[in-house]
């Protein structure tokens, strides 16, 4: 009987042991199905960050392109401006230079049509001639002295074409070759000292003459 009871109560005990083991294994499953999802969660967060990573690599090679080549755009613009400012300069400089040119030879046209139409000098004396060269040349000298290039080459032509063989012809000349170096008008200054050099050699104006047409030779 006592051995009946003890087989009894030992079947109990292990029952109970039993549920309680499945128990403890249901409880590890469910820990160790958490820690999975919890992992997968995890890689797919990695996995989605590493996605956008990616996208903003993307994004940054597309800025960084754009940028290159709204930078070279701009470089092209600046460079082309730059050229189109130095070619307007250029034309700017050409047509000051024409103008001159034009200006210069409207005022030796005005000095030819005078001298046609100027009738030739009689009933005059010998000393009121010179007296009136000599007024031309001060005139002439007048507008030098001023720095008024362009008329003070007419009124040095005027005494040269009335008095071609007067006292100040060489003067005369040599300053029309430095009103015309002032107006950067280089070879028709040449021009005139070299005819300075040629017809009256010996003289003060053709010495000065000859050092501007040196230093114009090593400038150029």
């Amino acid at each position: 009987m006592r051995y009946l009871i003890l087989v009894i109560v030992a079947f109990q005990m292990t029952g109970c042991l039993k549920t309680r083991g499945e128990i403890g294994g249901s409880e590890t499953a469910k820990v160790s199905q958490e820690q999975q999802q919890v992992a997968v969660r995890r890689a797919d967060d990695s996995s989605r960050l590493n996605d956008l990573e990616a996208v903003v690599r993307r994004m940054n090679g597309r800025f960084e392109t754009i940028e290159h080549k709204l930078n070279t755009k701009l470089g092209g613009v600046e460079q082309k401006n730059r050229s189109e400012e130095a070619t307007l300069a250029s034309l700017t400089e050409q047509m000051r230079i024409f103008d001159n040119r034009i200006q210069v030879l409207e005022t030796r046209i005005a000095g030819l049509e005078a001298k046609k139409a100027a009738a030739p000098i009689q009933g005059r004396t010998k000393t009121a001639a010179i007296k009136k060269g000599t007024g031309y040349f001060e005139d002439a000298e007048s507008l030098f002295q001023k720095k008024n290039w362009k008329k003070a080459i007419v009124a040095y032509n005027k005494y040269r074409e009335n008095y071609p063989k007067g006292k100040f012809w060489g003067d005369a000349t040599y300053k029309i070759g430095v009103c015309f170096q002032e107006l950067r008008l280089i070879n028709e200054a040449k021009s005139f000292y070299e005819e300075v050099v040629e017809k009256m050699p010996k003289s003060t104006s053709a010495r000065k003459a000859r050092y501007r047409l040196n230093q114009l030779k090593k400038r150029g």
